[in-house]
């Protein structure tokens, strides 16, 4: 195969990822995009190689969201604890690859049609914030569930928290 033949193939797969990954932003409000966006950014701060559910945490606590801050800050919980929670990035190896897309784990795959579900279950259209934060908070694993039980923070009470005063919203 030539190098343009190559170079051709790789351009029709890249067109095609980028259409695919409109559409998947289309499902979502833009603050949940913001927090999702933002999320990518925790993550490559952090030197990682996906994003897993602690990077959309964290991208949910910078949304701007007020109920979802409201949420947080009435229990404490700020970017520095969580970031603290978390522990340090590992050290960068100056050769490592930079990525323009980090894939999502496969766990933050599923909270992500949790977030769809839980949307769908209170009449929302697209995904918003609420909704992914409730599917966050259902994910019983992973680093959130962790964090936020190391903190005394009961996850159960914080959903139904969210539930009720974003129905009041």
């Amino acid at each position: 195969m030539h190098w343009f033949d190559l170079a051709r193939d790789q351009l029709v797969q890249w067109k095609l990822r980028e259409k695919a990954a409109r559409g998947f932003r289309k499902s979502f409000t833009t603050l949940a995009q913001k927090a999702l966006d933002t999320a990518f950014d925790e993550a490559r701060s952090r030197d990682d190689r996906f994003i897993g559910c602690e990077h959309v945490l964290l991208g949910l606590l910078q949304a701007d969201d007020a109920l979802v801050t409201k949420v947080f800050s009435d229990l404490g919980l700020t970017l520095d604890v969580l970031r603290s929670e978390m522990g340090t990035p590992p050290e960068r190896d100056p050769g490592s690859l930079e990525l323009s897309r980090l894939p999502f784990t496969p766990r933050m795959k599923h909270v992500l049609q949790n977030a769809r579900l839980e949307a769908e279950g209170r009449g929302q259209s697209p995904v918003d914030e609420k909704s992914l934060l409730l599917a966050l908070l259902r994910e019983k694993g992973g680093l959130p569930g962790r964090v936020l039980g190391k903190l005394h923070i009961d996850v159960e009470a914080l959903r139904s928290t969210v539930l009720s005063e974003g129905a009041a919203n």
